[in-house]
Parts: structure tokens; C-alpha cells; sequence
């Protein structure tokens, strides 16, 4: 798996604040895994923005909240030690399957594959900080 994208250099490289807020309102934050081109990065959401990309919906790509307090800059390495190793096997048995459309399957492993989306959800410790967004007037 790719994880270049994943260089960031300030814990809060990822912290950006939600469009048209009046405040100190956070983006949402997200890991995704694109399982069709091997490649790990982060991206960010508005709040309350429900839409799901055509690869996501399909099982192409799988997209996992992380805290706000996300700490970019050990990420990547957080993402190499404790993703990677979870996710390889998944990786190597990953198939695209057509019927009417192409959708990624993980034949023999979606058990495997559901413990994975749950340690995502429930268990996994990303690296954090303590920093956050404030207003002009905090």
C-alpha cells in the first residue's frame, strides 16, 4: 500500500475549518483506503456533507472518521504500523467484480474484512494533539 500521501509535517496539517461556518467549526476528518490503486491518504469533509463517491459505494474504496485532534505529522507512521499490517491480507485477496457494474469483493475474507471496518470504527488509537481551531476573537 502507497502511504506517500500521508507526509504531513505539522500535527494540525489536517485541521481546516468547515466551509461557510461562523466559528471555529472543524472539518471532518477521514482515512481512506483506495483498494483499487493500493493507496492510503486523508482527506477532508464538511460536517453533515452525506455524499459517498461512486467508489465508496461500490467497495472500491473504504473511507474511516478519524478524531479531530488527528496528529497528521505521525499519521503515516501510525498508518504503517498499525493499518497496513491489518489491511495487507485484505489487499492481497482483493477483487473487482463486475455485475452491471464494477465492485470491489474480498472473496473468502469478508469476515475478516467486517473486523476490520469494526476495529476502524471502534478500536483503532490514531496519534493525537491537543490543538484545535479558534475564532479571531479567542
Amino acid at each position: 500500500m502507497d502511504i506517500t500521501a500521508l507526509n504531513y509535517e505539522h500535527p494540525t496539517d489536517l485541521l481546516e475549518q468547515a466551509s461557510g461556518s461562523r466559528g471555529p467549526v472543524p472539518r471532518d476528518i477521514y482515512l481512506v483506503i483506495d483498494w483499487v490503486n493500493e493507496e492510503i491518504h486523508a482527506e477532508t469533509k464538511d460536517p453533515g456533507d452525506s455524499a459517498i463517491t461512486e467508489a465508496r459505494w461500490n467497495g472500491l474504496e473504504d473511507a474511516y472518521t478519524l478524531p479531530q485532534g488527528v496528529d497528521a505529522s505521525k499519521l503515516r507512521e501510525w498508518v504503517k504500523q498499525e493499518v497496513i499490517p491489518r489491511i495487507q491480507p485484505l489487499a492481497d485477496v482483493f477483487e473487482i467484480r463486475y455485475n452491471d457494474r464494477p465492485v470491489g469483493a474480498f472473496p473468502g475474507h469478508e469476515d475478516e474484512k467486517g473486523d476490520f471496518d469494526m476495529w476502524m470504527m471502534t478500536r483503532a488509537d490514531p496519534p493525537t494533539h491537543n490543538g484545535g481551531l479558534w475564532s479571531v476573537e479567542d
